[in-house]
């Protein structure tokens, strides 16, 4: 996951190279990765290939498509991309860390065109629910049906707090299972501007997902 971001945020970088502030370059910031989906697993056997391109442009976002493949003893790519994701980029004033626009894109093959209309959907339907949320914001009192199952969860954690050793074997407290984790990010996790990578914090994240699991 890191290495996927440090691509993306080369590519990212690469396609805002031209705008600058005062001399200064844009900073940039992982916001979102769409679900990591891989096709079948990766053969740790051979060599890999990860690839990334801007396939959509907002803006002052942009969408990067990250590929992985895996190569033959010659170096050509072996049945297709076994891992894909897409990672979307903020480019943020330096000084003010308001939005800063970004270079638009030349869309040259139906490929391309496809897949920027696919985001363009993507952005359009994650705006339109983001809106409904917000104009949806209160509180509405639960049905009877949502009460009854956290009554009945309150009835099932009881017994687990006040006498544990005659509680259901079989359950356990959401507070039970908590893990945390504590790391210093010294220079080389940081980018020019002293901000923490986000895929750095991204594989902690996944580590310490991975290890609550396993306890679990």
């Amino acid at each position: 996951m890191e290495d996927l971001d440090a691509l993306a945020g080369n590519v990212a970088t690469l396609h805002c190279s031209g705008i600058s502030v005062d001399g200064l370059p844009v900073l940039l910031a992982t916001v979102t990765v769409d679900k990591i989906t891989m096709s079948r697993p990766g053969d740790l056997t051979k060599d890999m290939k990860i690839s990334g391109q801007v396939i959509w442009v907002g803006k002052s976002s942009m969408d990067i498509l990250i590929s992985v493949f895996s190569l033959d003893a010659q170096g050509a790519p072996v049945g297709g991309a076994w891992l894909v994701s897409t990672f979307t980029f903020v480019a943020r004033n330096p000084r003010t860390e308001g939005a800063i626009g970004v270079p638009g894109l030349i869309l040259e093959t139906e490929e391309e065109k496809a897949l920027f209309n696919e985001r363009q959907k993507n952005y359009e339907t994650t705006n339109q629910r983001r809106k409904k949320t917000l104009a949806n914001v209160g509180y509405d009192w639960p049905d009877e049906r949502s009460l009854a199952i956290g009554n009945q969860l309150l009835q099932e954690a009881r017994p687990l707090i006040d006498m544990p050793a005659l509680a259901n074997g079989e359950s356990i407290l959401v507070s039970s299972t908590k893990l945390s984790n504590a790391f210093i990010c010294h220079r080389q996790q940081r980018n020019i501007y002293g901000r923490i990578f986000g895929g750095f914090l991204m594989r902690k994240a996944f580590e310490l997902a991975s290890a609550t699991a396993y306890l679990f």
